[in-house]
């Protein structure tokens, strides 16, 4: 699995579950505060979930305010899958 692909599957799963009827995204939301774009704390958790579902991974509950953007996420799930420093 590469970063892009990891990028593309937490799109994919905001898009879903936070903004459903938003035609897409640009690289300025990626940094965006998934509750700017219209979340609560449990589409947080339910994106948080999906994301460990998919691509096999565990965010530890004390990460998670961390991790509430596009990039963030990202980043934090690469970190996990790809061994990124």
């Amino acid at each position: 699995m590469t970063r892009d692909e990891i990028l593309q599957a937490v799109r994919k799963e905001v898009s879903a579950i936070i903004t459903p009827f938003r035609v897409g995204f640009d690289e300025d939301d990626y940094d965006v505060p998934f509750p700017e774009l219209g979340s609560d704390s449990l589409d947080d958790i339910e994106v948080i979930i999906a994301i460990e579902t998919k691509l096999g991974v565990e965010i530890p509950d004390d990460e998670i305010p961390e991790v509430l953007t596009i990039n963030s996420l990202t980043s934090a799930v690469a970190t996990k899958v790809l061994h990124e420093d």
